[in-house]
């Protein structure tokens, strides 16, 4: 095998550092989903949206959300370390995850018993849908195709009425930062190519913290779309 040079190597992550990553997940065999059941194991790893004034923002944002719609049932696609589950206020709460440890966590925290909310892991799903699906800090962390289409797809045929996405790629992403376990994707585009005659875009919400690199910590790259499923051509 040719060894490319450090300086070569540095060169082209910046001049396309997005080319660079993708290249180089292929090279180690980087595995999205691998990487984050053992990130997940330790509740220190998690991002800064579990806490603080962005953790504060969606928690509210949802719970308004389910109100003005008056949803009683939800399926959360990525739960997390808990700190936003935990919070979300609605009737039926589904939360699922690819991690043991985190499923386990979860029905043994003191707030599952109050709220009564349900974890499974994914493999677990039986493809029963609620009114609302959710995806919270998710889809920019799916690296490959297959894992990403394969998530889009479960998401949007879990829900009933509405979706609500918290993620990068509804505005211009060149600027963003990546990473080995980051890639934005162009959500727009994902919806005209395979929802448009099922999925109408209700509203898109700017996070009131844009992403500031100066400020990684207390600022976010991701905004909310909601996603409304359309009737059928019968029930028009």
């Amino acid at each position: 095998m040719i060894r490319i040079p450090k300086r070569i190597h540095k060169y082209i992550a910046k001049i396309s550092p997005r080319f660079y990553l993708s290249v180089r997940r292929r090279r180690i065999g980087f595995n999205s989903q691998n990487y984050w059941r053992i990130r997940n194991r330790d509740l220190s790893a998690s991002g800064s949206g579990s806490r603080g004034s962005l953790l504060d923002y969606k928690v509210e944002f949802i719970n308004s959300l389910i109100s003005r719609l008056a949803v009683t049932s939800l399926i959360d696609w990525g739960f997390g370390d808990g700190a936003l589950a935990s919070r979300i206020q609605v009737q039926d709460y589904l939360g699922i995850e690819i991690s043991e440890d985190l499923v386990n966590r979860m029905l043994t925290s003191p707030a599952t018993e109050i709220n009564n909310h349900k974890y499974i892991l994914s493999g677990q799903y039986t493809g029963n849908v609620r009114e609302l699906a959710l995806s919270i800090d998710v889809i920019y962390h799916l690296t490959e195709d297959s894992t990403y289409h394969s998530y889009m797809a479960n998401l949007f045929s879990s829900s009933s009425k509405y979706v609500l996405i918290y993620s990068s790629g509804l505005y211009d992403t060149k600027d963003l930062p990546s990473a080995i376990h980051v890639r934005h994707r162009d959500l727009h585009r994902y919806h005209t190519a395979n929802l448009q005659t099922e999925f109408s875009i209700e509203g898109i919400f700017k996070n009131p913290f844009p992403y500031n690199k100066r400020q990684p910590e207390n600022t976010s790259f991701a905004d909310f779309i909601l996603l409304k499923r359309l009737p059928l051509s019968g029930e028009r």
